[in-house]
């Protein structure tokens, strides 16, 4: 069974709330976090996220949706990558 994994970074400014606005987005789009990663430097907020997929997703409108999500909250950058991997079965 194939899935699709899609990377999404996002960087700006720090601010309560910036998690659970693109965790929640990647839920009620059908997505599952995989990984999470995030820091915050002096004020600035780095998050990488990957987020898959059981059924191929239009990851084109996923990207217009989540820009849409970042312009809204104001952030900086958000940056979409798509892999497609395949299930690996272990015995």
């Amino acid at each position: 069974m194939k899935k699709t994994v899609v990377g999404i970074t996002v960087v700006g400014k720090d601010r309560e709330g910036i998690v659970a606005a693109f965790t929640n987005f990647a839920f009620s789009k059908g997505g599952n976090i995989e990984k999470v990663n995030q820091n915050v430097i002096k004020g600035l907020f780095g998050m990488y996220l990957e987020v898959s997929f059981s059924k191929a997703d239009d990851v084109r409108k996923f990207d217009l949706d989540i820009q849409s999500l970042a312009k809204k909250e104001k952030w900086m950058s958000v940056l979409i990558m798509k892999q497609i991997h395949k299930k690996i079965l272990q015995y």
